[in-house]
């Protein structure tokens, strides 16, 4: 209808109908759509608890009457609602009738003022029992439940559907009452009075209707028997065709009379019966022969789990004809623990009467061997609803529980291969740029798996910066085919922060037509620990060529040492006599003087060289770290500029160590000039000890380190500091950046 036509319908009923109150339109959201009277409301929808009919009117596409509730404003209402079908069929929106039960209702009036005889009344009473319509009981919406009838006969026989007389106490008296169902709502209405009065009323018109009866009887019987004289005969014909089969054959000719319209419709029931049996026995053909022609197997059991039919695919299968497995239940034919297990989930299911999908079981085959089966099947009932069996189909699956357990052979030493490399696969669809990553991938970098996104994007975030260039030109290299293989070695960033070293090798393994590549497979595999190795075997390599240069230089500083030394013995004892011989005031005096004093800086410097060549005897005694460095800032404040401030951060924690103090000084002073040279504008130097404990690793990366407690000095200062040419040649004894000014 269209929604102007409705309206008007809708408001014209609203207007004229004495039993529904009011009628309106509403959508399957619960919204409404129509609502005469009340067009506010028009476009709200009913609360959610209150959607339960508008589904069931839906589901159903079928009239539903609603039992009687209280309503959102405390009314008491019942009515109908029914599906509008749009013009496939499908219903788009529901016409709702309401009854206010609670108020003024002229339908429930009529059955509320009837009476019968002086004591007599109606009442009706909902599909539960309650009473929403009585002459002498007002309904209290809030006590609609307490009044109760459906412990009284009339009303428990009406509750089931039934409509009679009966017998009944009620008020301390018996009770006549006559009750009908109101098929439509499920309501019922029980009209009664007591038995006492029907009884009187009784008497009291027994001697006038007995005469009359008596006379009315007589002439109905001569009546009736001249009826069935007259009627007898077409049907006596119509019975004698029905057994010759002449009606079937169409034959007869009938009368135009009643009994001729009875056997024309015979006729034609005839003719319906003729095509439905040919339309089924086409079907059971059809049946038939795709049940006989399926590689499945079909059957059924009975109640007792009995075979009552067989496919015979049965023979394809097992190896059993049809009528060998006729007569034997499913578990004659497995294996004894297998029918155990088997039988108590069909037991369970047989209980709750519910269907049995995909049950796998394995079988016996005639021959003995055993196949896997996989099995639904669904209850058989009767016309009275009895529980009758299962009708079943079951397919052989042995070959491809064969293919999945040898791919899951195959997976698992797969993945034993991929764990005992310790390398994660990856694959990577070069259209879409989506990339799997197995489980290992992820974990091998500590991630949970999916923790980052699978693609060439989530992949290329954690390449480190400086490796992510090279990474991405021999991608592109071996996609443009410039180079044989895929096989590069690059940082990749843990979850926690650290990066490891991950050699990445992959090859094309899908191209389009053209021979572009479309899809590459490969596998990370961590290599830190190589890495490292590789690291610390350069860095062994280093440090020894390190000591075979320094161990050279030392034989030859020591060769020259010696030579020096032998040299100067003579130059400073003859220097020191010429001293002494020499008066206060001889001019010579100075120049001898220079001679002795430039033969004790050469001694100091054999004396390096002799300590350089650990040829000199060093003179280790406990010193207190702390102390040294204090008393030595004293020189320190005299050697240094003055716009050097120098700063010392001692340690309270430190032990006293065993040392030579010359060759700390010595160590302080070097350090300290060199660092005032590299400070010409001024700064700060600082000075500062600390226990420390060098571990394994830094005794591997520097030579002739134990593991163990140290006291830390460390030398700092705020210069330009030096480059990493330079500091590999920082402890190379004759090595110096400042040219003829060089110590």
């Amino acid at each position: 209808l269209q929604k102007d036509q409705l309206e008007k319908t809708i408001r014209f009923a609203n207007a004229t109908d004495q039993f529904f109150n009011y009628y309106f339109v509403m959508d399957r959201a619960g919204r409404w759509l129509s609502y005469p009277g009340r067009e506010e409301l028009v476009g709200s929808t009913v609360p959610r608890n209150n959607m339960g009919w508008i589904e069931a009117t839906f589901e159903k596409n079928k009239t539903v009457f609603l039992d009687v509730m209280v309503s959102r404003i405390g009314t008491l209402v019942s009515g109908f609602s029914t599906p509008i079908p749009a013009e496939a069929g499908r219903p788009t929106a529901l016409l709702r009738g309401v009854i206010v039960v609670s108020k003024r209702n002229r339908g429930l009036e009529l059955i509320r003022d009837a009476r019968v005889g002086p004591n007599g009344y109606a009442y009706v009473v909902t599909a539960n029992g309650r009473v929403i319509a009585h002459p002498s009981l007002s309904l209290d919406p809030g006590r609609f439940d307490e009044i109760d009838y459906s412990h009284y006969s009339p009303v428990g026989n009406v509750m089931s559907g039934k409509s009679g007389v009966v017998e009944y106490q009620y008020d301390d008296q018996t009770w006549v009452a006559a009750y009908h169902p109101i098929r439509t709502t499920g309501w019922g209405v029980v009209m009664h009075q007591p038995r006492a009065d029907v009884v009187a009323a009784a008497r009291s018109q027994a001697r006038t209707i007995w005469p009359l009866f008596l006379i009315v009887t007589f002439v109905s019987v001569l009546l009736i028997g001249v009826v069935i004289q007259y009627a007898l005969k077409p049907l006596g014909r119509l019975v004698k065709d029905l057994e010759t089969g002449a009606v079937a054959s169409g034959r007869t000719q009938w009368p135009r009379d009643e009994i001729g319209r009875l056997g024309r419709r015979i006729e034609e029931l005839y003719a319906k019966l003729a095509r439905s049996r040919e339309v089924l026995q086409e079907s059971e053909d059809r049946f038939r022969s795709l049940v006989e022609t399926t590689s499945d197997w079909i059957w059924q059991v009975d109640r007792n789990r009995v075979y009552t039919y067989s496919s015979p695919t049965v023979k394809d299968i097992l190896g059993y004809e049809p009528d060998e497995i006729l007569g034997r239940t499913p578990f004659d034919l497995m294996p004894p623990d297998e029918a155990k297990r088997v039988l108590a989930l069909v037991s369970r299911a047989e209980d709750s009467r519910k269907l049995i999908a995909n049950l796998e079981r394995v079988n016996l085959t005639k021959d003995g061997r055993r196949v896997t089966l996989e099995s639904s099947a669904v209850p058989v009932f009767d016309d009275d609803g009895e529980f009758q069996g299962y009708r079943g189909i079951d397919r052989d699956i042995t070959a491809a529980k064969k293919a999945a357990e040898a791919l899951r052979i195959n997976e698992e030493r797969l993945d034993l291969a991929m764990s005992v490399a310790n390398d994660g696969l990856w694959d990577w669809d070069l259209k879409t740029n989506d990339t799997y990553f197995d489980p290992r991938y992820y974990t091998l970098a500590g991630y949970e798996p999916g923790e980052f996104p699978n693609t060439f994007d989530g992949w290329a975030e954690r390449v480190h910066p400086e490796d992510l260039p090279q990474a991405e030109a021999d991608v592109r290299a071996y996609l443009a085919g410039k180079i044989p293989s895929y096989d590069v070695e690059f940082r990749f960033k843990r979850k926690n922060g650290d990066w490891m070293w991950i050699r990445a090798r992959g090859k094309v393994f899908s191209r389009d037509e053209n021979g572009t590549p479309l899809r590459m497979v490969g596998t990370h595999a961590d290599i830190t620990e190589r890495k490292q190795a590789e690291e610390e075997k350069a860095l062994l390599e280093q440090q020894y060529h390190q000591a075979q240069k320094v161990e050279s230089i030392g034989r030859l500083a020591g060769g020259v040492a010696h030579d020096l030394n032998n040299l100067l013995s003579p130059i400073l004892g003859y220097g020191e006599i010429l001293l002494d011989e020499l008066d206060r005031g001889d001019a010579r005096r100075d120049s001898v003087g220079e001679i002795v004093r430039a033969g004790t800086r050469a001694r100091d410097l054999v004396r390096q060289l002799l300590a350089f060549s650990r040829k000199q005897t060093l003179e280790y005694k406990p010193m207190d770290m702390n102390q040294t460095v204090v008393d030595f800032e004293r020189l320190l404040r005299h050697t240094i500029r003055e716009d050097i401030e120098i700063e010392i951060i001692p340690s309270q924690k430190i032990g006293i160590v065993r040392a030579d103090i010359g060759q700390i000084e010595q160590v302080i002073m070097n350090l300290a000039v060199n660092a005032a040279d590299a400070m010409p504008e001024g700064g700060r130097l600082i000075l500062e000890t600390a226990p420390v404990t060098l571990d394994d690793d830094y005794a591997l990366r520097h030579q002739d380190v134990k593991p163990g407690k140290y006291v830390m000095l460390a030398v700092s200062d705020t210069g330009h500091g030096m480059d990493e040419q330079i500091r590999d040649h920082v402890f190379e004894p004759f090595f110096s950046t400042k040219g003829q000014e060089g110590t």
